[in-house]
């Protein structure tokens, strides 16, 4: 059996940090885009796509500031 190697608990607390820079050039995208279609009707896709993603970014951002006491030197 091989054995993982072990992740500096920083290293998880900056991949949290880039997913929510992640999510934030997401969010530039999913606000620029057009939710009419041409005939006056809203895209409820688009609609529930948005919100799914402001959730989304919205735990990630509270996952990250929780998980700020990971950015330690190890001891």
């Amino acid at each position: 059996m091989t054995r993982e190697p072990e992740t500096d608990r920083s290293d998880i607390y900056y991949q949290l940090l880039e997913l929510s820079m992640l999510m934030k050039s997401i969010n530039g995208i999913v606000r620029e885009m057009d939710y009419v279609r041409q005939d006056g009707s809203r895209i409820e896709e688009l609609d529930c796509v948005a919100a799914l993603h402001r959730i989304a970014s919205r735990e990630v951002d509270r996952i990250s500031e929780l998980a700020s006491f990971l950015d330690r030197p190890r001891e």
